[in-house]
């Protein structure tokens, strides 16, 4: 008697642990299959954006031809040969280089501001007020 309900007690056991395998197996393949399905979209996305790509490189050759941006200049640019007076004799009459500019800081204290519209004039630096 003992040795049929440790039978039975196997027959159950490797039939739960089928279901439960079979149950597994069911949600790998539907995320396999999700997997799958979202791949393929993705590459039929990256497809059609490669398209659009070649038609707006295509378009943009197109527009950019020299000899249309030529017959455009003519007609709607009044441009002409350089004569000598557009040119600039001397270099003294070029403008100095300004010196650029660095980014605004946030302050760290109300110490940093100058008082004057609120403008932080860091490390010297004039205000142009």
């Amino acid at each position: 008697m003992r040795k049929k309900r440790f039978s039975r007690f196997y027959l159950l056991l490797i039939v739960c642990l089928s279901v439960l395998a079979g149950i597994w197996l069911f949600n790998v393949s539907q995320s396999v299959q999700t997997a799958e399905k979202k791949l393929a979209d993705l590459q039929a996305e990256i497809m059609r954006e490669k398209k659009t790509v070649r038609v707006l490189e295509a378009e943009w050759d197109y527009l950019n031809r020299p000899a249309r941006l030529e017959k455009l200049s003519r007609t709607y640019l009044d441009l002409g040969p350089v004569n000598e007076k557009q040119l600039l004799r001397e270099s003294v009459s070029l403008p100095v280089q300004a010196k650029p500019l660095r980014p605004a800081t946030k302050p760290a204290d109300d110490q940093s501001f100058s008082g004057r519209g609120g403008h932080n004039l860091g490390d010297g630096e004039a205000s142009d007020d």
